[in-house]
């Protein structure tokens, strides 16, 4: 089977999405609708988002902190108070944003304080901001159900925080990452990521990270992913244990 990376296109432009071929800046068109959500690195929560059904675009960035247009580094020294963060639009006729919520608890471990994994820090938080008053009120109560399931299991506290996404004038907004932190399959990184997609299929044991090794590091965080994974969804999927859905 081929692997979606080997289907990308190559010769795109630094807005265009190399997978979805959409453009990554537009903004939410007839029947859209934007949500952005923070779960650990962002370049795994990215490629479990776009492969979504009903996923229009996506991108990596930074939000929520007090850092204007802050830079990839800035963010790792933790100075900015930004978390790496994915802008989803997505078609409301084929999706909706409790089912990307659902999605988005499922694709990591909610509960951990204060990052994923051995990503420790304020960067790789749990956080969802909305865009709309539907979107808060879902966000509400799926982690509210969720929290019920997950402390049934013996579980702690989800730890997402929910929140009206900033204001364009805020410097707390969505600021987008550097163009080669965007998806780009030209890009040495996701080509080391992409061979056989085996950062998703493979767990293995923790690892300790090299400040400077980047191949060492997305490895882990794949293997991180794959682990809150399976932690979220056996809590979850359980005999007589459903997750409500909204309409």
């Amino acid at each position: 089977m081929n692997n979606i990376f080997t289907l990308a296109r190559t010769d795109v432009a630094p807005t265009t999405h190399a997978v979805l071929g959409s453009n990554m800046r537009a903004e939410a068109g007839a029947g859209q609708e934007v949500i952005y959500l923070a779960a650990g690195c962002f370049w795994g929560v990215e490629k479990a988002l776009w492969n979504a059904p009903g996923v229009v675009t996506t991108a990596t960035g930074y939000m929520g902190g007090h850092t204007p247009d802050p830079t990839y580094e800035q963010v790792c020294s933790h100075t900015t108070g930004h978390a790496e963060t994915v802008r989803v639009v997505f078609d409301t006729s084929l999706t909706s944003a409790a089912d990307l919520i659902r999605l988005f608890f499922e694709i990591h471990d909610p509960t951990q304080v204060g990052g994923q994994g051995n990503d420790i820090g304020d960067q790789y938080r749990s956080q969802i901001w909305t865009t709309t008053p539907e979107q808060l009120r879902d966000s509400t109560a799926l982690r509210e159900a969720y929290q019920d399931v997950l402390s049934a299991r013996g579980f702690g506290p989800i730890q997402t925080v929910l929140s009206a996404a900033p204001g364009a004038d805020s410097n707390a907004r969505f600021w987008y990452a550097e163009d080669y932190r965007q998806l780009a399959p030209t890009h040495s990184r996701h080509n080391q990521l992409n061979q056989e997609d085996r950062y998703y299929r493979r767990p293995g044991p923790h690892i300790s990270l090299q400040a400077n090794d980047d191949q060492q590091a997305d490895q882990h965080h794949r293997q991180h992913l794959d682990q809150s994974q399976v932690i979220v969804q056996f809590a979850i999927r359980q005999p007589g244990r459903q997750i409500p859905r909204h309409k």
